[in-house]
């Protein structure tokens, strides 16, 4: 068995219902938690919450009814009277030909697509005010970017020493900081002075900073009968994707502007980032130790919010999960892993 097993959950919106779907009919075959499995889960944007209810304990299943109950709620156009009167301000301000030109995007010149309130509901209903230190099933990694200061971040549960930043932030905090998709939902205020958005523009497959974290914990996490023993050689993945999307669409003209580039760039740095970083996790693992779940999105309206799609998603996740299964469960699901143990 591996020696260190690492669960990477990317990014992608409503997407995540794949993921859950696939994670629920692995866990239907398992005789314990799938989170006994993994010494470490990583997952950026709609991943991480997926990964933040596995290492507090919650089954797969219990993920999946959230996306069925509230995914068509966080994703519904609206806001305050007060937001809504500004944009509709705006938009009627707006040039005339511009207007013609966007449609009703043209009021996402002004504000996110989507209030962050249903969101921040939904999560507080699952998560309430736990802690990230109150996380102790696995350790957890995830990534976002603080727009305040220009850099990327990654919370973290306690698994290493001297690692106290995110202790006492609450985990609907930083999942609301890791979803916050430039013009989808707002950026996300943690402590005054800070303004987070997701983490998926810098690791939608979050798998590369999964990798670095494991390397980081076998240099530090030395405590005899506590931590696991293992190298590099010994990590192994399970990588799970939101869609591959075909973003190979050639432009109408070599020079483009913000109109073409504008409904795109976001989902084409999503797309090519999560590729990119799988190419370069086969480089790092070999195909042996690492393990991508995936499959083909059929075209373009399987967006971030395309809650269409909702029961397709989970029908494709059912089925993937239970076609692969059995050729990856000697690896990952054989035997539980070593508990983890916090640093105090």
């Amino acid at each position: 068995m591996p020696q260190f097993r690492i669960l990477s959950l990317d990014g992608g919106g409503i997407r995540g219902a794949f993921t859950a779907s696939c994670l629920a009919e692995m866990e239907k075959r398992l005789d314990r938690p799938l989170v006994d499995h993994f010494d470490l889960i990583a997952g950026a944007s709609t991943g991480a919450i997926i990964a933040a209810a596995l290492a507090c304990g919650l089954t797969a299943a219990d993920i999946l009814a959230m996306y069925r109950a509230h995914g068509e709620r966080i994703f519904t156009r609206g806001g305050s009277l007060w937001r809504t009167g500004v944009r509709q301000v705006g938009t009627t301000a707006l040039h005339p030909m511009l207007r013609l030109k966007l449609g009703r995007q043209s009021e996402d010149l002004f504000y996110a697509r989507y209030a962050g309130e249903p969101l921040a509901q939904a999560l507080g209903e699952v998560f309430g005010e736990r802690v990230f230190e109150s996380i102790v099933k696995t350790r957890l990694i995830v990534p976002a970017i603080n727009l305040a200061n220009g850099q990327p971040t990654v919370f973290k549960t306690p698994h290493l020493p001297e690692l106290p930043r995110d202790r006492k932030r609450r985990i609907v905090d930083i999942l609301l900081a890791t979803t916050a998709a430039p013009t989808y939902f707002p950026v996300a205020v943690i402590e005054p002075g800070t303004a987070y958005c997701d983490g998926g523009l810098w690791a939608n497959n979050p798998g590369v900073a999964a990798y670095a974290e494991a390397i980081k914990i076998s240099e530090k996490c030395r405590r005899p009968g506590l931590d696991p023993a293992f190298s590099a050689e010994d990590v192994h993945m399970l990588s799970i994707g939101t869609g591959l999307e075909d973003y190979s669409g050639m432009p109408p003209e070599r020079d483009i502007g913000l109109l073409w580039w504008g409904p795109r760039i976001l989902d084409i740095m999503f797309a090519a980032q999560a590729q990119a970083a799988t190419f370069e996790l086969i480089y790092l693992l070999t195909p042996n130790r690492f393990h991508r779940l995936d499959f083909k999105t059929p075209d373009t309206s399987w967006t971030l919010d395309g809650v269409k799609h909702l029961g397709a998603l989970i029908a494709k996740g059912e089925r993937i999960g239970a076609e692969r299964f059995e050729a990856i469960q000697p690896l990952f699901f054989a035997e539980p892993t070593r508990p983890y143990v916090p640093f105090p």
